[in-house]
């Protein structure tokens, strides 16, 4: 497959998952965000690339969040948590965050690729 199909083909299964997939800096800056990651979240790719992931995990979650930074930070290549989520309209989504981290020549982190898998169906804050 040449080098441009098979970027053509990656961007279309981002582009075409069902699945939430985010593109986040180090400093877990959301740099993209496929169309089932802005529809959970219930933002528009402009408004995610403005944000970090930390602003979308649920205030009782942000230990669990903690710690996927520190397993990221410690070098590991791949992180797989459950965490809440908070949505735009203040309900909360259970999903399984996973995190694949990418790294440059020296092993430093380049950019990490979250995928949000939905667990359940989003609750209301008067519902935990």
């Amino acid at each position: 497959m040449a080098e441009e199909n098979r970027e053509g083909f990656f961007r279309r299964i981002f582009e075409e998952s069902p699945v939430a997939i985010l593109v986040v800096a180090p400093d877990f800056q959301i740099t993209d965000a496929n169309v089932s990651a802005q529809r959970l979240l219930g933002r528009s790719l402009d408004h995610l690339r403005e944000c970090r992931l930390r602003q979308f995990i649920a205030q009782s979650d942000q230990e669990a969040y903690t710690a996927i930074r520190a397993d990221i930070e410690a070098r590991a290549g791949y992180v797989t948590r459950p965490l809440l989520l908070r949505l735009r309209d203040e309900t909360k989504c259970e999903v399984s965050l996973i995190a694949a981290v990418f790294r440059d020549g020296r092993g430093n982190p380049e950019f990490i690729l979250v995928t949000l898998l939905e667990r359940g169906k989003s609750i209301s804050e008067d519902m935990l």
